[in-house]
């Protein structure tokens, strides 16, 4: 799949969509827009995810925007709006891993496509926007430019997940979202008690009501967990996947992901590509 405008760009304005999707990341101050009809106040950081029909219209105040507009095809070439919205989808990602688009496209009186986050999401979230847009830039040079962006792209939507769900948690969700904020960084349980001022054994005890494992196995099932979809969708080296999810070594991911999924990486990438559609061609 060659490079094109039509399959994925970013742009500094806040509106405009089209027949894309658009992952837009906002610093806002007293901004006044209208989202699908619903007149919204925003200050602070913010990120919103629209889907292809989603109309949005800014009224007033002061912002700073990075839209990241996309095709689904980019994901895969599969995936298109009239798929990801057909009855049929919800089986498709259980028997292929798909990505879950719900936030660009659920709606309800509760959600309508904008997600508050804490500093540090937004602080990471610039950082995949902006490795995203050198990736984009670099297409005529670095043949993995869009295995590049496609992963990063896929750690926006972490992003964007485990922020929509730490607004519906309560009590010790903290440390939660902060362990999947920081997936990419060689957590251990010292780090953990230090940054949230306390012992080991509250610590564990509090982690293990939340998640039913305790913390270090629960660290490394979501860093192996959140490795699917680059193995799947990307063909990013094993070793450069280990890095990127804070592995101490490659050979420590792949037995790791083995134990977990009783297949290596590079068995469960090849496995999931040759399970999906025959008419999906290597990108």
């Amino acid at each position: 799949m060659k490079y094109s405008n039509d399959l994925i760009g970013i742009t500094r304005e806040l509106t405009g969509c089209g027949d894309e999707y658009a992952v837009i990341l906002l610093d806002t101050s007293a901004l006044s827009l209208i989202l699908d009809g619903i007149r919204c106040w925003l200050d602070g950081k913010y990120m919103i995810c629209l889907c292809d029909n989603s109309a949005l219209q800014v009224k007033g105040g002061d912002y700073t925007a990075q839209n990241l507009r996309f095709r689904p095809c980019f994901v895969n070439v599969n995936l298109s709006p009239a798929v990801i919205d057909s009855p049929a989808y919800p089986s498709m990602r259980a028997e292929h891993s798909y990505p879950d688009f719900r936030l660009f496209c659920a709606r309800d009186d509760d959600y309508i496509g904008i997600i508050p986050l804490s500093g540090s999401e937004y602080d990471t979230a610039m950082l995949y926007f902006n490795r995203t847009e050198r990736h984009i830039n670099a297409h005529d040079e670095d043949y993995m430019w869009l295995c590049r962006a496609r992963s990063d792209l896929f750690s926006i939507f972490n992003i964007a997940e485990r922020a929509f769900s730490g607004t519906k948690c309560g009590e010790g969700s903290e440390i939660i979202r902060y362990i999947k904020d920081n997936i990419h960084v060689k957590l251990n349980l010292s780090m953990l008690c230090s940054r949230f001022s306390t012992n080991r054994t509250t610590l564990s005890a509090m982690i293990k009501e939340l998640t039913g494992l305790p913390p270090m196995e629960y660290v490394l099932r979501e860093k192996l967990d959140l490795s699917r979809l680059d193995l799947l969708f990307t063909e990013i080296p094993v070793n450069d996947l280990a890095e990127k999810f804070g592995f101490s070594s490659g050979n420590y991911y792949i037995r790791a992901f083995k134990k977990r999924y009783s297949r290596s990486p590079l068995e469960y990438r090849t496995e999931g590509r040759a399970a999906r559609p025959t008419k999906e061609h290597k990108i």
